[in-house]
């Protein structure tokens, strides 16, 4: 630690980089180190740091990806197995949802019956989860002209009628409450987390 020089850090950053390891992976075990040298400084149990004239490594830039059209038929399709296996899937209507009406997780999460009008081919965004700190709650729009109105697709529709008579069954009930979360349990709404972090392992 204390014979620890800027050659051999330089060295030790090159060889992880020879194995393929990216520089925002080694900047991590990287800051640690240097952070450790410089509380020693400041509490006066060393008097030098060989990080003192080196840069940490810097992550390289993504390139971006777009979805094709390619991509977007085996999401799909994916999509409609798991759908398909499970006769009816949360995380599967959640990403349908998703597809076909551009709507964020935190309104997805936000999304109740009564804002979905089956009859009328419509969703009313009324709703998203937003988060306080680290406790969510369910956020109402500022104004009446903050409601969004999306078109329900023919194929999420069939989603939708399949996902309520699913609830109704599963809650022996004849029509879901209109007060209940569409991806939620039943008057508890599911955390918008959950839906990125599903998606993550879905893909």
């Amino acid at each position: 630690y204390l014979k620890l020089s800027k050659n051999e850090i330089l060295e030790w950053e090159q060889r992880l980089r020879d194995r393929g390891i990216a520089n925002g992976t080694i900047g991590t075990p990287y800051s640690l180190l240097r952070r450790v040298y410089n509380y020693d400084i400041e509490n006066e149990k060393i008097e030098d740091t060989p990080f003192r004239f080196l840069k940490s490594p810097k992550a390289g830039k993504r390139e971006k990806a777009f979805t094709t059209d390619e991509s977007l038929r085996r999401l799909t399709e994916a999509l409609e197995q798991r759908w398909n296996r499970e006769r009816g899937d949360v995380h599967a209507l959640c990403y349908f949802l998703a597809f076909y009406t551009g709507m964020r997780g935190q309104e997805i999460c936000g999304l109740r019956w009564r804002d979905v009008y089956l009859s009328q081919n419509k969703i009313v965004v009324r709703n998203a989860i937003a988060r306080n700190g680290t406790e969510p709650y369910a956020k109402s729009p500022k104004t009446k002209n903050s409601e969004r109105i999306i078109p329900i697709a023919a194929t999420l529709k069939e989603k939708l009628e399949e996902w309520r008579r699913r609830v109704c069954w599963m809650e022996q009930v004849k029509e879901p409450d209109p007060n209940w979360y569409v991806v939620g349990d039943k008057d508890e709404f599911r955390k918008p987390q959950w839906v990125t972090q599903n998606f993550g392992r879905f893909c």
